[in-house]
């Protein structure tokens, strides 16, 4: 009854007559309906805002109900953004709010029953509806096209849902129309869901993907269906995809389309057994579900029912199945094994489709035919193919089922096939590898067996007439195949690719082999044609197509065989296609006729063609013998036949065809028989050995790009220089071949380069060219070295194109009266052709025709012929005097080339320069004879010549070709002759011939220099001997002379210039003199044809780029004289292989002297005893192959140190050629530099240099010996070479006795030596000159000389043992302690020594320099240097001091063991409680003297022999000591404490500021100025003081305090806080910083890494946090 009276109520609401008016009420109108209640209605379409309904409205007295929403009420009102609907409100109109977008949120009355059609539809801002109890249905498309709709919840009185209400438009059938804005569906219970209508007209679906399902409030992730449903709707359940779990009803018998569509949360199915159909999609995307329970009396498996179940891996089918739709399980993408049951009869389209995992298959015998596609994993372009790569194993009852298969289907863009690339046959569950076509099979169908690798044999039965369309194709390990008689046809592809068969019989009867039939089986070499088969399609056997299909290749095939040679001959080779006619090539074929190899192949005269390709690649023919009766060769009859070397054509042949016998490369002759008239291009094209050619009289023209070898860019050049031998019957024949072929880009034309013609059988080296010959054509003679004289009878006119270029030995040309033309290049290269002879009839000279060789021409032409520079070049033109202003004219670029026939042209003078004139000059006719230097053309000089004479020579003799200088005498004269340069004497001057057209030039014998740029850019220039006295070549001296191809260098040559030789052409190999010393940057660069270089021992400086850009250099090898080889010197060398050095210290190379090239590629060989310096060298170990060699030497040097252990070759020299004594090698030992020599064999040297800087920097030598006095190094002349300063005082002394005549220096000298006994006697004194006759060894010496330089000592016989020294000390008694026993003595060997290993701990005094210094081993780090004198003075427990020959180190192993002991040293040092050190210095801000007090409680404060040293005094230089009572000088003054208080002296020599600094304190001193009255603390700096010249003993002193040289307490540090107290430092507020703890000594005491504290002795300290330092006292 209540649904009656709503039904009533809308249609009286639509329907309706309105009885009154309306109205509006605060902006609402408003329609009466029967006088009680009113409906808000569609009066306005402007409704904005937020909008309240009121439930009641007043109106003219009268309260009216507002119970419904009238239709179209709020239709468009896109500003609505809120209503709020009255309690009381029943129905909302169709339309009421349609397309109000902005309406965001809407909240339904209690009473609401009825919501009306489209009521809602494209409110895009809705998201939530929850509908009231009581509603129990929506109105159709109400919320349509409500795109933001998240949530829906419904009332237990909704008992269906209609989702046509909630989707967007559905345009076409079977649509599916969505609701994927829907996240939440709420029903209150389950049968509401189950009631749900999806179909939306005839079939659309209406699917919301994205809703999970609340039922009561909770999500729903299990289900059971009651036992009361049989069907389950169509998408009931599509996409809950948290729903996991269905309990299927007993009596269910469908599950409708897409009921669990996209449920990917259900894992398992266990389908009921009254199951009878799973409709289309039904399980859809379920991409969790894992398995799968079918019933045993399903019937069918809708389309796609389970496509996309990804997690699927196994399927079991049951008995009564008989049908599987299409796609069914298509996308399982995890689905391994399936099950068919019996009874099974048909599997549709895409079934299995894109199963990838899906490898084993087994079908029932019920299954008659398999529908491929079903299983496929791909479909190609339109459909047209399909892959089954993945099926692995198939099984199958009968063959017959699997040759029925269906593999081929229609469709509307094509027929679809299978490939099975990787599948195994299985019949009865054995794999099948024998396949035996059974007779009844008449037809193999298409596609059969392809792909199958597991078929080894096929046997076919009698009975099989045909092989269809890849029937085997793929079978990768099909080895063998047996064909049986009455086979008829074998399809196209059958067995293509089937990559193991090697051999094919084909069977008696088979006629035909379609294309392609066995393509791409690459091991197929044998193959046996029957009787039957009259032509083989050779396309079926190919393996590769070129471009557009027009070329195929039979590379494999190596065995055919043919009953008949016709059967050969008639074979297909050429087939047409759209792109092309494709051929086959047999590269690799023998042939083979009735079994037996063909070599010999004889061409029957019944055969009148032999068509194309027909032997092409044949290897197996030698020759080749044509009956008469052959009229043509075609096109590559023969081509590739690589071992066919003989041809025999017989009479009647009239044309051989291109390619015809192309790359034949054993061919080396060919006779052409009488008759044949054309041989068509490159007919011989490849043929390398072809040499000798001969052809008949009918041979009218030869076209010679039959018989080339290989063509230029754009096909403009080709090369026949493999022909030796050309006979021809007559000459016309030569001249009248055809060497010019017009192509699309250019004219090729033809080389000879080696080639011999000969004419009737003898060789043409005179040739007549007849009068009735117009044109020698171009090219005729190009080329024909054989040719020697041209003479050119009367009647020919014209000489063309190249007509005989490169005829290099053609040195005589004679033309005729008449002759007219000589075209371009014609005589270009003739390089003996020096002069000719043009007629008066010449008119014209071609482009080039001699270009700039030497050519000298004279023309007899009283008009000047066309042409001009272009045409001749730089060559020279003598015409008659009449009409030279003519040809000046008319050639103007070559007026200065032009000569008059009359003039005199060589010249051979003696002069005597002038001051102001050229004597040149005047010798060929001076000044006022224009004409007279302009003809000059070869000239000889002899007396003397200036700066005037190469004026005349450089710019007035413009056509000079030859001069000759060697008689000359260059003077000096300040005339400029090229600006700013001016002549010298006996040098060549600068810019003499600069940019000069010279073809030979000989230099004057006496220069010593050539000047830069002498001869820069002289690029005719072709050879220049360098007379003996010269010494320099100055820079770019022949820059440029791109011809000149040899120099030859005499000894006397030391350096050659920057960029002198660039830019040449030298040749091969360079010789350089004995006596060079320096090549400068550039000096050959951008000589490509240079292949090696021979740099003399001697020569010391490469510079950089020398030989930049020399491609061509394949060698290097470096001298062992070479001190410096500069940057990029070899760059971009890259041809250079191999690089030797004979240097034993390894050079310091830039990273681009060589390009990365040749580091990367190029082996380096090196001396076997400097191959560990090499290897481990940063640069030159980049070279990633070092070899060894142990060649003599003649010198080396050394710049760092060379050990030769016991195992490494000695280095050795020369021998004497008469004696046969090996002398040993010179060595220079440059400073710092080391030879040490290991083990008892010798290392025997010539003359040793060992070089010293002067200041401590000097070479070593350490060998050992043995108790019978044998050396390990012998050196013949042994010179120290010491580099001295003048009036510089230097301390010597030397481990040989030299004699005074050994002492070689330029200069004055003083030689003294000590007498200790002098000072011990008087207290001072001790020094007296050197007056014997010898040098005492171990004794030492002072030095002083008058100008710096180089002082030697020699030693001849020098022997470098490894014996200990003994130096014996002399006591020398004395009254002051301080002046007793002192020796001066001094380190015995040519090497480093340091104090620490010398076993003597007492003070030692050195000379450093400008003063002396004491060293104490105890405190003090030193090393003696090579022949280093020093003051000891004897205490009394020591009678010597020995040096011990183990502990002699080189200077780098000195500086190694230094770094590796100096910490070590240092803390065994640190100052302890006995002895606490204060080191103080003195400074003039030049030189610096040091002092030292050490505070030690044992020691007396008087002198005391072994721990005080005594000052010795320095002149010129200040010098600062301290004082005992008894007024005693201390260079160190070890003393107890007493008072604290030590006195401090000075002495300088001139008035002004000085400087006394703290470089060691031990113990807190401060510094009392007792003439200002100034206390100084050290940790302020050091003191700075004014003082006059003089001595002073008194005004200082060093005060020990407690309080001084440094803070003790707490100070700041950045943030940080440092605490120093009672002999901790402790540091806070350091977070992240590190802060050290330094004594100042430099000894490290410890680290606090952050916020710590550190416990130390007493002492000064520097205290450093995070970088910043302060000195602090720690008492």
């Amino acid at each position: 009854m209540k649904k009656i009276f709503l039904l009533l109520w809308f249609v009286l609401l639509g329907l309706f007559e309105v009885q009154a008016y309306q109205f509006e009420k605060n902006g609402i109108y408003y329609d009466i309906v029967n006088g009680k209640a009113v409906v808000v209605s569609n009066w306005s379409t402007g409704y904005t805002g937020d909008m309240v309904i009121p439930e009641t409205v007043e109106y003219s007295g009268q309260v009216y109900v507002v119970d419904s929403i009238g239709s179209n009420a709020f239709d468009n009102c896109g500003e609505l953004t809120s209503v709020r609907l009255p309690e009381g409100l029943k129905a909302i109109g169709e339309y009421a709010f349609s397309s109000c977008s902005g309406l965001t949120s809407i909240s339904f009355p209690g009473s609401l029953r009825h919501i009306g059609e489209y009521a809602f539809s494209s409110c895009s801002g809705l998201t939530f509806l929850s509908f009231p109890e009581g509603m129990t249905e929506i109105g159709k498309d109400a919320f349509r096209n409500c795109g933001r709709l998240e949530t829906l919840s419904f009332p237990s009185t909704m008992k269906s849902i209609d989702w046509s209400v909630f989707c967007d438009q559905c345009e076409y059938e079977w649509e599916e129309c969505t609701c994927d804005s829907i996240k939440r569906v709420e029903v209150k219970d389950i049968a509401t869901w189950f009631n749900s209508n999806r179909i939306v007209g005839n079939h659309n679906l209406v699917v919301a993907r994205n809703a999970d399902l609340y039922v009561d409030g909770k999500l729903l992730t299990e289900v059971v269906l009651p036992d009361t449903m049989t069907r389950i709707r169509p998408a009931l359940f599509y996409g809950c995809k948290k729903l996991h779990s269905v309990v299927f009803p007993n009596n269910l018998k469908v599950i409708d389309d897409c009921a669990f569509e996209n449920c990917t949360g259900i894992e398992n199915l266990e389908l009921p057994q009254g199951l009878d159909s799973i409709k289309s999609s039904a399980f859809s995307r379920c991409e969790g579900l894992k398995d799968i329970q079918f019933p045993d009396r399903l019937e069918g498996i809708g389309v796609s029912a389970f496509f996309g179940c990804k997690s699927l891996t196994s399927v079991i089918f049951p008995n009564g199945l008989s049908a599987i739709e299409g796609f069914a399980f298509s996308e399982c993408k995890g689905l391994v094994s399936v099950v068919f049951p019996e009874g099974l009869t048909e599997i549709r389209d895409g079934a299995f489709e894109h199963c990838d995992k899906l490898d084993s298959l087994s079908f029932p015998a019920s299954m008659q035919a398999i529908n491929w596609t079903a299983f496929c994993t791909h479909r190609g372009n339109n459909g047209n193919s399909c892959s089954c790569g993945h099926i692995r194993y198939v099984n199958v009852k009968d063959l017959h089922t699997w040759i029925n298969s269906v593999r081929n289907v229609e469709f509307e863009y094509g027929s679809p096939h299978l490939y099975f690339s990787k599948a195994h046959l299985y019949m009865g569950g054995k794999l099948l590898t024998h396949v035996v076509i059974p007779g009844d099979v008449t037809e193999v169908k298409p596609y059969t067996f392809s792909g199958m690798d597991s078929i080894r044999t096929v046997s076919m039965q009698k009975g099989v007439e045909n092989v269809g369309i890849s029937a085997f194709s793929g079978c990768r390990n099909l080895s063998s195949v047996s064909f049986s008689e009455g086979l008829e046809k074998i399809d196209s592809y059958a067995f293509e690719n089937c990559g193991s068969l090697t051999s094919v019989a084909f069977p008696e009867g088979l006629t035909e082999i379609e294309e392609r039939t066995f393509y791409g089986c690459d091991k197929l070499d044998s193959l046996s044609f029957p009787a039957s088969m009259q032509a083989i399609n050779w396309t079926a056997f190919c393996t590769h197509r070129g471009n557009n299909g027009n070329s195929c290749s039979c590379g494999h095939i190596r065995y055919v065989n043919v009953k008949d040679l016709h059967t050969w001959i008639n074979s297909v080779r050429n087939v047409e296609f759209e792109y092309g006619s494709p051929h086959l090539y047999f590269s690799k074929a023998h042939l083979y006729m009735g079994g037996k190899l063909l070599t010999h192949v004889v061409i029957p005269g019944d055969v009148t063609e032999v068509k194309p390709y027909t032997f092409s690649g044949m290897d197996s023919i030698r020759t080749v013998s044509m009956q008469k009766g052959v009229e043509n060769v075609g096109i590559s009859a023969f081509s590739g036949c690589r071992n066919l070397s003989s041809v025999s054509f017989s009479e009647g042949l009239e044309k051989i065809d291109s390619y015809a016998f192309e790359n034949c490369g054993s061919l080396t002759s060919v006779a052409f028989p009488e008759g044949l008239t054309e041989i068509e291009e490159r007919t011989f094209y490849g043929c390398d050995k072809l040499d000798s050619l001969s052809f008949p009289a009918s041979m009218q023209a030869i076209n010679w790009t039959a018989f080339c070898t290989h063509r230029g860019g754009y096909s403009d050049s080709c090369s026949c220089e493999h022909i030796r031998y050309v006979d021809v019957k007559d000459l016309h024949t030569w001249i009248n071949s055809v060497r010019n072929v017009e192509t699309e880009y250019g004219n090729p034309h033809l080389y000879f380069p080696k080639a011999h013609l000969y004419m009737g059988g003898k060789l043409l080296t005179h040739a007549v060219i007849p009068g009735d010959i117009a044109e020698v054509k171009p090219y005729t003679f190009s080329g024909m070295d054989c040719i020697r004289t041209v003479s050119m009878q009367k009647g020919v006119e014209n000489v063309g194109k190249q007509a005989f270029s490169g005829c290099r030995n053609l040195s005589s040309v004679t033309f005729s009266e008449g002759f007219e033309e000589i075209g371009e290049s014609a005589f270009t290269g003739c390089d003996s052709l020096h002069s000719v002879k043009l007629p008066a009839s010449i008119k014209k000279i071609g482009e080039f025709a001699f270009n700039d060789q030497g050519v000298e021409l004279e023309l007899y032409a009283l008009v000047p012929p066309i042409g001009g520079s272009s045409s001749l070049g730089d060559n020279l033109v003598y015409v008659p005097e009449s009409c030279i202003e003519a040809y000046r004219t008319a050639w103007s670029d070559k007026v200065n080339d032009i000569l008059c026939l009359e003039r005199q042209h060589d010249w051979d003078v003696t002069v005597e320069a002038e001051e102001k004139s050229s004597a040149v000059l005047q010798a060929v006719g001076g000044v006022s004879d224009n004409e007279a230097a302009r003809n000059v053309v070869r000239l000889k000089v002899s007396g003397t010549v200036n700066s005037y004479d190469f004026m005349v020579m450089r710019n007035k003799m413009t056509c000079l070709r030859e001069l000759d200088l060697t008689d000359a005498h260059v003077v000096y004269n300040p005339y400029e002759h090229y600006q700013g340069y001016h002549s010298w004497n006996d040098s060549l001057p600068d810019y003499a011939f600069y940019w000069k057209d010279l073809r030979v030039c000989r230099l004057p014998k006496s220069v010593t220099y050539i000047g830069q740029y002498a001869f820069s850019e002289c690029r005719k220039l072709t050879n220049m001997d360098i007379p003996e006295k010269v010494q320099e070549i100055g820079g770019y001296a022949f820059y440029g002379c791109n011809q000149l191809k040899e120099v030859g260098f005499q000894e006397g040559l030391e350096r050659i210039g920057s960029g002198a030789f660039s830019n040449c052409a030298l040749q091969d190999t360079i010789v350089f003199p004995q006596t060079l010393k320096h090549i400068s940057s550039s000096a050959f660069g951008m000589n490509g044809n240079l292949k090696a270089i021979k740099f003399p021992v001697g020569l010391e400086y490469i510079e950089s780029w020398a030989f930049g850009s020399c491609y061509g250099l394949s060698e290097v090898r470096f001298p062992a004289s070479v001190l410096s080889v500069g940057s990029a010197a070899f760059e971009y060398c890259n041809s250079i292989k191999d690089v030797y050095t004979y240097i034993i210290d390894p050079l310091q190379l830039d990273q681009t002297t060589f390009s990365a090239e040749v580091f990367k590629n190029a082996t380096l060989h090196v001396p076997e005893t400097a191959q560990n310096n090499y290897y481990w060298d940063t640069q030159w170990s980049q070279f990633p192959s070092i070899v060894t060699f142990n060649e003599p030497y003649e010198y080396f040097y050394l710049n760092k140190d060379l050990v030769i252990d016991e195992e490494t070759p000695r280095l050795e020299g020369d021998t004497i050629p008469e004696t046969g004594e090996v002398q040993g090698p010179d060595a220079d030992l440059n400073p710092g530099s080391g030879l040490v020599v290991e083990g008892s064999e010798s290392q025997d040297l010539g003359d040793v240099h060992l070089k010293d800087d002067g200041n401590g920097n000097g070479a070593s030598v350490i060998g050992q010996g043995d108790k019978d006095g044998h050396c390990n190094i012998n050196a013949k002349n042994l010179h120290i070479d010491i580099q001295v300063e003048a009036n510089r005082w230097y301390f010597f002394c030397f481990p040989y006795p030299i004699d005074k005549k050994n002492i070689k220096y330029d200069g004055s000298y003083v030689l003294r030596w000590y007498d200790g006994a002098e000072r011990a006697q008087h207290g001072r004194g001790g020094w007296k000159d050197w007056a014997a006759g010898k040098l005492t060894a171990g004794v030492g010496y002072i030095f002083q000389g008058s100008q710096s330089g180089t002082l030697t000592f020699q030693v001849p016989d020098a022997k470098f043992d490894g014996e200990n020294r003994d130096i014996l000390l002399q006591s020398h008694g004395a009254d002051e302690v301080q002046d007793a026993g002192w020796n001066f003595v001094g380190n015995p060997y040519t090497s480093y020594f340091d104090l620490q290993d010398l076993g003597y701990d007492y003070p030692v005094t050195i000379w450093n320099g400008w003063s002396y210094e004491a060293y104490n081993p105890q405190d003090d780090d030193y090393v003696l240097y090579p022949y280093q004198a020093f003051f000891v003075q004897k205490p009394n427990a020591e009678d010597g001091i020995t040096f011990h020959a183990a502990h002699r180190k080189t200077k780098l192993q000195s500086e190694a063991a230094r770094r590796a002991n100096v910490a070590p040293r240092r803390m065994r040092r640190a100052a302890g409680v006995e002895r606490r050190l204060v080191n103080l210095t003195l400074s003039d801000g030049k030189v610096t003297d040091k002092t030292r007090v050490v505070f030690n409680a044992r020691k007396r404060e008087t002198y005391e022999v072994g721990c005080d040293a005594a000052k010795f005094m320095a002149e010129g230089v200040p010098q600062l000591y301290s004082l005992d009572g008894q007024g005693v000088k201390y260079a160190i003054n070890e003393r107890p404490e007493g008072n604290g208080v030590v006195s401090l002296g000075y002495e300088v020599q001139a008035a002004g500021n000085y400087t006394i600094g703290l470089t060691r304190a031990d113990v807190g001193v401060m510094l009392k100025d007792k003439l200002t009255g100034a206390s100084h603390d050290f940790s302020e700096g050091d003191y700075v003081f004014s003082s006059e010249a003089g001595t002073f003993h008194d005004r200082f002193l060093l005060v020990k305090s407690a309080s001084a040289t440094g803070v003790n307490g707490v100070f700041a540090a950045g943030e940080a806080v440092v605490d120093v107290e009672n002999g901790t430092i402790a540091v806070s507020g350091a977070d992240g910083l590190c802060t050290t703890v330094t004594a100042l000594s430099g000894i490290l005491m410890g680290t606090i890494d952050g916020n710590g504290s550190l416990d130390v002795r007493p002492g000064v300290y520097v205290v450093n946090v995070g970088g910043q330092a302060r000195k602090v006292v720690v008492r």
